[in-house]
């Protein structure tokens, strides 16, 4: 058993340096960060002086929301405060919802769709969870818009020393998400990265990708106000479910695979397309019921 004395001469050890040598208490682990909660609200024909008074906004502001328009992200913060602007809204007669963090997380984690074909009026996609029927009776709703893309600023000045990558800016990608009426998860197709079949696309991956979901997707709503979003970059994420070896086709030469040859670092916003698109699928399935 230890002693609190001295292994030389055994005298007793000093009250203050034992408590020195005590080893420290270990700290309390962070308090988990609070839910947020987000609402939502149809803001088509609101009265720009009800609508500031509902979200405490300054009348310009206000208006500018009116005159777009549409489906908006309003407010992000705890439940009480959200229920409480959701309260105001409506009683200004603006519809509105409000939807807890955790209704997104499905939404929020696309199933990536690497290829596939147009099969009649159904397009049969390729995706980890094996061959997918996608047609216009199985679509709740399409959300689509533009990638913004660039290198980090220091990147870029080290990319313009470099001769063979004189290059400071990148291509812009697009992105659309088939939200399903069985399934939380939205399919993700990525133009750039979509091994179109039997032969490759006929025009530009966005193009053919288009008139494909124009056939597949007849009568579905199409939502493409991602567009209006200032672009919020962040470092390019990983993407979900890589283009597997077993599908026998090689992906498209596209933003991705650039970006693994050059080993630089990328900012794109598409983890904010994603945010956008859950609370969107989210908000279209309470509105369907």
């Amino acid at each position: 058993m230890a002693r609190p004395r001295c292994i030389y001469c055994g005298a007793a050890l000093d009250a203050g340096l034992l408590a020195e040598l005590r080893p420290p208490e270990p700290e309390p682990p962070p308090a988990a960060a609070a839910a947020r909660t987000l609402v939502v609200a149809a803001v088509d024909g609101a009265d720009p002086a009800r609508l500031a008074a509902a979200l405490e906004l300054r009348a310009y502001e206000a208006q500018q929301r009116s005159r777009r328009g549409g489906l908006q992200l309003v407010r992000v913060g705890d439940a009480a405060a959200a229920d409480a602007v959701a309260a105001r809204l409506k009683a200004a007669g603006v519809q509105a919802w409000t939807l807890a963090e955790e209704q997104l997380r499905a939404a929020g984690a696309p199933l990536p769709a690497r290829g596939g074909r147009l099969d009649g009026e159904r397009l049969l996609l390729r995706t980890g969870d094996g061959e997918l029927p996608v047609e216009a009776a199985r679509l709740l709703l399409i959300v689509r818009g533009p990638i913004a893309r660039e290198y980090q600023p220091e990147e870029e000045r080290r990319v313009r020393r470099l001769r063979q990558l004189r290059i400071a800016t990148l291509e812009a990608g697009y992105r659309y998400h088939l939200h399903r009426r069985d399934d939380p998860r939205p399919v993700e197709m990525d133009p750039a990265e979509f091994a179109f079949e039997p032969r490759g696309a006929s025009a530009s991956g966005q193009r053919e990708m288009a008139s494909w979901l124009e056939v597949a997707g007849r009568g579905v709503e199409v939502d493409d106000g991602f567009r209006r979003e200032p672009p919020a970059l962040a470092p390019a994420a990983p993407e979900p479910g890589a283009l597997p070896a077993a599908f026998g086709a090689q992906p498209a030469r596209g933003p991705r695979a650039l970006r693994a040859e050059a080993g630089r670092l990328v900012l794109d916003n598409v983890a904010q397309f994603r945010f956008y698109s859950a609370w969107r699928g989210a908000v279209e399935r309470l509105r369907r019921g």
